[in-house]
């Protein structure tokens, strides 16, 4: 579960505060930056003094995949000032907390440059959460990243067979993601056949159990699948991963479900989400590509 964090411009004046901002947020700590207003960053480069540490700090939150769009359908003053617009939005949804230079209301969300020390228990995202291995709970612990992320990549090198126990927890994240903005999804399991007719009949299997999530969904035209086979004396396919564009989280148990059952999911820092990501590219060479194939609604 990642924290939308409202960040008011002009308190990035502050160096102490600019380097608490770049260093506590983005793919390292599940913290993001909601883009409010749409020009947030344009008003980084704006701010006074040194318009070269204006853009490095920009660079760098940029770097860390920091600044996300939360919210696309909003109502911004440009009439009032940035807290005004920020407290008006808390009231129509809640972030997790607003960072701003003062807070005269002594709102509780509310943290001050000058209260990162005596406040940090509040500013620290969750690396580790064990949850219920059950489609709600899985799906409510990893919906606020695929909500707002372009790309979602499910690794499981159990995914091959789609068990009803699989295909519950893709419907549980293809019912969350719809209404939001459109995605690139794709699929990385193991196989531990390499003939063409058992490839072709998992093709044809995945082909006939995803297509009604596509029909279904507003989201995603098409699923891109990739099975892998591991190399005799190279990396085992084991962990179990969701990846997006935004960073990602191991998946202890996998995308299955099982009644009575936990699972822990652990948040990936950056060189590891770059590590993984690289190792499920498709012109990679850690697992042997087998065969790569897109489903869409109609083949």
């Amino acid at each position: 579960m990642i924290r939308e964090f409202a960040i008011e411009p002009s308190a990035l004046e502050n160096d102490r505060f600019a380097d608490w901002v770049v260093y506590h947020t983005g793919i390292d700590t599940g913290q993001y930056i909601s883009e409010l207003p749409r020009k947030w960053k344009k008003l980084i480069f704006q701010l006074p003094g040194d318009s070269l540490r204006n853009k490095l700090i920009i660079e760098s939150l940029r770097s860390n995949k920091s600044i996300v769009r939360f919210r696309e359908n909003y109502d911004w003053n440009s009439q009032a000032n940035w807290q005004t617009n920020a407290q008006r939005l808390h009231t129509e949804k809640a972030f997790d907390v607003i960072l701003q230079l003062e807070n005269i209301e002594n709102h509780k969300y509310v943290v001050t440059p000058d209260q990162l020390r005596s406040r940090k228990n509040e500013l620290q995202g969750t690396q580790f959460k064990k949850v219920a291995r059950n489609v709600e709970e899985m799906t409510a612990y990893l919906e606020s990243l695929a909500i707002v992320s372009e790309k979602l990549e499910f690794c499981d090198p159990y995914l091959h067979s789609l068990e009803r126990k699989h295909m519950a927890f893709l419907e549980g994240m293809f019912k969350c993601c719809k209404g939001s903005k459109k995605k690139d999804i794709r699929i990385h399991t193991r196989l531990g056949k390499k003939d063409d007719e058992y490839i072709n009949g998992r093709v044809n299997d995945f082909r006939t159990k995803l297509r009604p999530l596509l029909r279904r969904s507003d989201f995603a035209e098409s699923i891109q699948v990739i099975f892998w086979s591991e190399y005799d004396s190279g990396a085992r396919f084991h962990d179990r991963w969701f990846l997006t564009d935004l960073g990602g989280y191991n998946i202890g148990s996998g995308f299955d479900t099982k009644e009575d059952d936990e699972n822990m999911i652990r948040r990936v820092d950056k060189d590891e989400f770059h590590h993984v990501s690289s190792t499920f590219n498709e012109t990679g060479n850690t697992y042997d590509n087998l065969r790569q194939f897109s489903i869409s609604e109609d083949r």
